[in-house]
């Protein structure tokens, strides 16, 4: 997921409504720099340890290994990109933190639900390996060592894909399921161009919410284990495109989105590359 801004009280909001439309952009900018400033300080005062190679890793004591694993995680996965992309070049840092170093308040987010920080230009994952899995009401990884990478720990190159779209390619879909489709995607494509097993195999059964609607209107407040279920869908769906479309379909988003781009609504831009899979795609989670 990506950081997004919270839901403003009643008053406010009747104070927001009646500003030129040049004050809100100020301040909401103003906003966006005093977290910045804020999540900055945050990680100054935690005295994290660090990992010395690319990408910048900073870790919450007594999380050394887990830390260098998802590092090298990020590192392979830069590196597969880089080569099919070869004019972007990826910086960005990875913080490792437990849930004392974890602010959900700076963070837009519950302790171990992974995240990438435009604004900052961070990617922050939970230090504890079977947090996620737990958050979202599902079964400790069977692969306990920290060593090695499984199961939930594939969200970091998730995380990694909102900065591929978001920062070096400067795609903003406007659509919360079109993002987190696209770096489900992402990720889709490096775990199969490094003949990798796909985590998130099994689904949630009977989530309350399973509409498009549904996760534009209350995106991550649909609930941890709900959230899980729609990243899965997210993913079957992305299996669906992509034996026919495999990285080319990434390369289609960043060419719509480009300077010189048709810059189509991106919903509409993976309807017209199969029609058919989507639409039946639409129909089996409404069912």
């Amino acid at each position: 997921m990506t950081s997004k801004t919270r839901t403003a009280p009643n008053l406010l909001a009747i104070v927001l409504i009646s500003l030129s439309p040049f004050a809100l952009t100020a301040q909401y900018q103003d906003k966006l720099t005093q977290d910045k400033q804020a999540i900055e300080s945050l990680l100054a005062s935690k005295h994290l340890d660090s990992l010395p190679g690319d990408p910048k890793t900073f870790y919450s004591r007594g999380h050394a290994v887990r830390a260098a694993a998802l590092q090298k995680l990020i590192a392979n996965c830069e590196k597969f990109y880089e080569t099919q992309f070869p004019k972007r070049a990826f910086s960005v840092p990875l913080y490792v933190l437990d849930k004392n170093d974890w602010n959900e308040r700076l963070f837009g987010a519950p302790y171990a639900l992974p995240n990438y920080l435009p604004t900052n230009n961070l990617i922050v994952i939970g230090a504890e390996k079977n947090a996620l899995a737990r958050l979202s009401g599902q079964p400790d990884d069977p692969v306990t060592s920290d060593t090695i990478v499984s199961g939930y720990d594939y969200v970091a190159v998730h995380e990694l894909g909102h900065y591929f779209f978001i920062t070096l390619n400067h795609v903003r879909t406007r659509e919360h399921w079109v993002d987190e489709f696209l770096a489900n995607y992402f990720l889709i494509c490096y775990a199969k161009g490094n003949g990798l097993d796909l985590p998130f195999s099994e689904l949630p059964r009977n989530p309350p919410h399973k509409t498009l609607e549904d996760f534009e209107r209350l995106y991550d407040k649909v609930g941890p284990s709900n959230y899980d279920w729609y990243q899965k869908e997210f993913i079957r769906y992305g299996l669906k495109l992509y034996p026919q479309f495999k990285v080319e379909l990434i390369r289609k988003v960043i060419d719509n989105y480009s300077t010189i781009g048709k810059r189509v609504d991106a919903a509409a831009l993976l309807k017209s590359l199969s029609r058919d899979t989507m639409d039946t795609w639409l129909k089996e989670m409404k069912e």
